[in-house]
């Protein structure tokens, strides 16, 4: 006969062993599982929807500069159509939240929080900075490389990314400046065995006289009127128009390793600069 203790043993020992189990199943099926991730972009002047699904990435550009808002919901749809995915089959949702444009960022973010309420699907956000950053270290195998985007007029934004294993790790905080401030810290000359560069830690500064600076394409024109190649600076064009699908790659770590944000408050822009700024003068 088996007492209450001995009972009370076998039926905890039976718990641990299935527990165990599961969560090693949970882990491994979680390791390779292979989710649908729909990421947005509008943070630069085209509107940008990308798909992974099982390791494919199918990606929709705008045709037109400036409409996001009457061209990202077609795109959507057109995307889920060549991919073959109903909405409801997606996992996730990742935006670029910004700094970029005032206008992209809002409606991808409001399209963002839509679908969520819907499907209640988990949401990243990925900033666009980062996006360019993962990017070019996709483009070229670089430790560590500084990143710049057109703002407004002449103005720029501009961070520091090193390479990680699976996202852009920040390690200089984003900003934004005049085009000139920036081509004069391109310019700095390192003084006393050290570095007075912003845009790179000092390791990274130091150990490269080849330093990388992204670029996209469409703003090439107003970074190479304003910097010009010296002091080991290298000016790195990023071709695409759009940044989705990398934020679409930036997204899956976060969402497996359950770092997600979720619900309408993680859908909030990312400007930039002061609310004053947007006035008119």
């Amino acid at each position: 006969m088996i007492t209450t203790s001995w009972y009370d043993g076998l039926l905890y020992a039976l718990y641990q062993e299935v527990f165990f189990r599961y969560n090693s199943a949970l882990f491994f099926l979680n390791l390779f599982y292979m989710m649908n991730i729909l990421s947005i972009d509008c943070s630069g002047a085209h509107s940008g929807v990308a798909l992974l699904s099982h390791g494919v990435v199918t990606e929709m550009t705008s045709q037109a500069s400036r409409s996001h808002a009457s061209e990202l919901l077609q795109l959507l749809e057109a995307l889920l159509r060549k991919a073959g995915l109903p909405l409801k089959d997606v996992d996730c949702f990742a935006y670029a939240c910004g700094p970029g444009g005032y206008t992209g960022l809002r409606v991808a973010a409001a399209l963002i929080e839509g679908l969520h309420l819907v499907h209640e699907c988990p949401i990243v956000n990925i900033s666009s900075l980062q996006a360019l950053a993962y990017a070019a270290f996709r483009q070229e195998q670089i430790a560590s490389v500084s990143v710049v985007r057109h703002a407004y007029g002449d103005n720029v934004y501009t961070g520091g990314y090193k390479r990680d294993d699976k996202i852009a790790e920040a390690n200089v905080q984003a900003q934004m400046m005049t085009v000139k401030a920036f081509s004069q810290l391109l310019t700095l000359k390192k003084t006393n065995n050290s570095t007075d560069h912003l845009l790179l830690p000092k390791s990274a500064a130091q150990s490269s006289p080849q330093k990388k600076c992204a670029v996209l394409s469409a703003d090439m024109e107003l970074i190479q009127s304003h910097c010009s190649p010296s002091n080991g600076w290298d000016l790195l064009e990023i071709t695409q128009k759009h940044l989705a699908e990398e934020v679409g790659y930036m997204a899956e770590p976060y969402v497996k390793e359950g770092a997600q944000t979720q619900g309408e408050a993680s859908c909030r822009p990312y400007y930039l600069k002061n609310a004053s700024d947007w006035l008119k003068k």
